[in-house]
């Protein structure tokens, strides 16, 4: 996967870990996959991802289906996100907002 992130690759492997731990409470939680993933795209965002190859490639990493993923990513693109869910700017990149300002 070629990346466009400007995480540096600590933040990158410490973004992937946080990541790990969120996929590892959701399955124990019970949450269904759609709901595991559309987290993990906004914990991924709000981590640093900004790209949808980014993004994708690592639920990919994590072990989601490449389409699934995808899908996902495009449906839950909001104009003006609430919290889970994301926006996307005109230049294709990505950003969540803030959960708390979203509970506002």
């Amino acid at each position: 996967m070629k990346s466009t992130t400007t995480l540096s690759g600590a933040e990158f492997n410490s973004l992937f870990g946080r990541l790990l731990s969120l996929q590892a409470h959701l399955r124990k939680s019970g949450a269904d996959k759609h709901s595991q993933v559309d987290l993990l795209i906004n914990a991924g965002i709000a981590g640093g991802l900004t790209t949808g190859t980014d993004i994708v490639g690592v639920l990919v990493r994590l072990g989601f289906d490449r389409k699934h993923a995808g899908i996902r990513l495009k449906a839950g693109v909001q104009h003006e996100p609430d919290w889970p869910y994301w926006g996307r700017l005109g230049d294709g990149t990505y950003y969540a907002p803030d959960e708390e300002q979203s509970k506002q």
